[in-house]
C-alpha cells in the first residue's frame, strides 16, 4: 500500500492505520463514518464551522446499476446504497468493528453471536425496526436463492434467530474469524422485511432504509437526489437537508465543475485530476489508497487460459511497478492476493510473482499458443482500466500472445464477466482485501457464484476455509500465506497494483474533516456540512 507522508502502521491480521491513510473517497466533506457506521476521531478538519442545513452536489463518476444491497458487487451503487443503507456493526477510524445497528455483540461460543440490537431506529418511511427486519435481512442475505456473493463472507449458517425482543443469535456452521468484520459490509444491511414481504417495495426498483438519507428521485444517467431522513437515530445527522448527485462520466466535467463551482465535491478514478486542478482557488485533492488492487481476471474454463501453463505465463509478464508507474501516475504499489498493507504475503515470495519474460515465452510456446489473438476487456467505465491494459498488452506480446482490448460499457462488461456467460478471455477490474485478510481470500473460493471463469481448487477452497476458522495469530498468517501461494500458483485472478483514489473538494463551500483510513467505500455524508450563512 502506498504511505504519503510516512509509513503506515501495521499489525496481524488487521488494519491498523494512522496519518498516512486518508480517506479514499472524500465525499461532501463527511466527518463521521455513517455510511459503515462507527465514530470518528482524528482526520483533517477545515477551521471554518459548517451549519444545518442546505444542500451538497456530488459529482460521481459513473451510474447505479443496482439497488438491491445484499447481492450487490458494484462499487458506484454500493456507495449510494451507504447512504440509504446500515449493516449491524459498523467500523472505527481504524478499521475495527463498532456498535451501529447492534449496540454491541458477543461470541458465546465458536461458531455463536448474540448481538442486541439498537432500539428505537426508524426507517426512513417512519416504521420502526424490529429484531424481525434483523433476522429476516439476514436470512434473506444468506439464503442460496439469492446467489449473494457476500454470502461467502459470513460463512455457512447454521441458525439465525430472535432471542427475546432486541437480541439476534446467529449460529455458524463452523467457525469463522471474519464474521463480525463482515457485518460490517454494506450487502449486510438490514432491509425492511414487512415491506419486502407485503410487495410494497420491490428492493431492484427502490430503496428504503435506516440510513441517513432517503432517495427522492432519480433521472437515469443524469442524477439521484437524496434528502435528510427525518427519522434518522443519529442525533443531529445528517447535517445537510440535501445531496445532489450528478453522474458525470467525463473527468473533464467533473473538473470542471470544481472550478466554477457548479460542483462541491468529485471522485476521480485517475491521478491526473491532481494536475488538472493544481493552484485552482478553494479546491483541495487528496490521492489516497484503500485495500482494493487493480486485478486481471483471467477465463480458466472456456477460454484458451484452461492451460494453467497459459495462466503463469501470464502472472510472469507482468511488470506490476510500470503499470503503477506508467498508469497510474506512481500512487499504487504492487499487490499480491493479500493488499500489501497487512504485512502478510510478500509479493517476492509468490509463485511467478515478479516479471520473467523468458520463461513466460517458453511456457506460451509449450502451450502452443504463441500467435493467438486474445480479447482483454478494458471497459471505460473506470478510466484506470484502459491505461493498465495498454501497459500489460506489449507486455503479452513479447510473450508471443497478440491482444485486442476490448472497451466493452458497463451493462455489457458485466454480462459477459459476472453472469455466467464468461465471454471473454481476459478482463482487467478490481477488488479488495476488505478489512480482515480472509475476507480478501474469499473471493477465491469456488463457493462463489460471480466467477464461474474460476476453475474449483478443493485445495485451494481448504486453505481459505482455514484462514477464517482459525483466529487472528501466527497459526492464522501461516494459513493465509498458504492460500496466497496457491492462488499465484493457479493465477485464476492475477493481483497487479493497489488501487488510490483522488477526490477533490471545494473548501470555500463545505466543512471537511477528513477520516484517516477507509475502505474500498469511505463515502460519509452524515456529518456534512455547508459553509457560510
Amino acid at each position: 500500500m502506498l504511505h504519503p507522508g510516512g509509513e503506515t502502521p501495521r499489525r496481524r491480521g488487521t488494519v491498523h492505520a494512522g496519518k498516512a491513510w486518508i480517506v479514499a473517497l472524500l465525499l461532501a466533506a463527511a466527518t463521521a463514518l455513517a455510511a459503515c457506521g462507527g465514530s470518528t476521531g482524528g482526520g483533517s478538519s477545515s477551521t471554518t464551522e459548517g451549519r444545518p442545513g442546505g444542500t451538497i452536489v456530488w459529482a460521481k463518476p459513473a451510474e447505479v446499476p443496482e439497488l438491491d444491497p445484499a447481492p450487490a458487487t458494484n462499487l458506484s451503487a454500493l456507495q449510494l446504497m451507504d447512504e440509504v443503507y446500515e449493516p449491524l456493526v459498523g467500523l472505527d477510524d481504524h478499521l475495527r468493528p463498532a456498535p451501529k445497528l447492534a449496540t454491541s455483540w458477543k461470541q458465546i461460543s465458536p461458531t455463536a453471536y448474540v448481538f442486541d440490537i439498537r432500539r428505537g431506529v426508524r426507517f426512513s418511511n417512519g416504521r420502526e425496526m424490529t429484531v424481525d427486519d434483523v433476522v429476516g435481512s439476514l436470512r434473506r442475505l444468506t439464503d442460496p436463492r439469492l446467489a449473494a456473493s457476500w454470502a461467502v463472507q459470513i460463512g455457512p449458517v447454521k441458525r439465525i434467530a430472535a432471542k427475546g425482543d432486541w437480541q439476534v443469535e446467529i449460529v455458524l456452521a463452523r467457525p469463522n474469524s471474519s464474521l463480525v468484520p463482515a457485518l460490517t459490509g454494506t450487502p449486510a444491511a438490514i432491509m425492511p422485511m414487512k415491506e419486502l414481504r407485503d410487495g410494497t417495495l420491490d428492493p431492484r426498483r427502490a430503496m428504503l432504509g435506516t440510513g441517513p438519507f432517503k432517495i427522492v428521485r432519480h433521472v437515469q444517467d443524469e442524477s439521484w437526489t437524496l434528502a435528510r431522513n427525518p427519522y434518522y437515530w443519529q442525533r443531529g445527522q445528517p447535517l445537510a437537508d440535501q445531496v445532489i448527485v450528478r453522474i458525470m462520466t467525463d473527468d473533464a466535467a467533473r473538473v470542471a465543475g470544481l472550478k466554477d463551482g457548479s460542483v462541491d465535491v468529485a471522485n476521480f478514478d485517475t491521478p491526473d485530476a491532481v494536475q488538472l486542478l493544481a493552484g485552482q482557488p478553494n479546491v483541495k485533492t487528496v490521492t489516497t489508497p484503500t485495500t482494493d488492487f487493480y486485478r486481471l481476471t483471467v477465463n480458466s474454463r472456456t477460454s484458451i487460459f484452461r492451460d494453467k501453463r497459459l495462466r503463469q505465463a501470464l502472472a510472469l509478464a507482468i511488470n506490476r511497478q510500470e503499470i503503477s508507474d506508467v498508469a497510474l501516475g506512481g500512487t499504487s504499489e504492487p499487490s499480491s492476493a493479500v493488499a500489501p498493507s497487512f504485512g502478510l504475503c510478500k509479493l517476492s515470495d509468490m509463485p511467478f510473482g515478479e516479471q520473467d519474460l523468458a520463461r513466460a515465452k517458453q511456457l506460451v510456446e509449450e502451450a502452443g499458443a504463441t500467435g493467438k489473438t486474445v480479447g482483454l476487456i478494458a471497459s471505460p467505465t473506470y478510466k484506470t482500466l484502459a491505461p493498465i491494459a495498454q501497459v500489460i498488452v506489449p507486455e503479452l506480446e513479447q510473450i508471443g500472445l497478440k491482444v485486442k482490448i476490448d472497451q466493452a460499457e458497463q451493462g455489457e462488461w458485466l454480462a459477459r464477466v459476472y453472469t455466467g456467460r464468461s465471454d471473454f478471455d481476459l478482463d482487467v477490474s478490481f477488488f479488495g482485501s476488505l478489512v480482515d485478510p480472509p475476507m480478501g481470500l474469499a473471493w477465491w473460493s469456488s463457493a462463489q457464484t460471480w466467477h464461474p471463469w474460476i476453475p474449483v481448487d478443493r485445495t485451494l477452497d481448504a486453505l481459505i476455509d482455514k484462514t477464517h476458522v482459525l483466529s487472528p495469530g501466527p497459526a492464522r498468517d501461516a494459513a493465509i500465506e498458504a492460500a496466497c501461494k496457491r492462488i499465484h500458483e493457479n493465477a485464476s485472478l492475477i493481483p497487479l497494483v493497489t488501487k488510490p483514489t483522488v477526490a477533490a473538494y471545494r473548501s470555500d463551500k463545505v466543512n471537511a474533516d477528513i477520516p484517516d483510513v477507509a475502505t474500498s467505500n469511505p463515502v460519509r455524508l452524515a456529518t456534512s456540512s455547508v459553509k457560510g450563512g
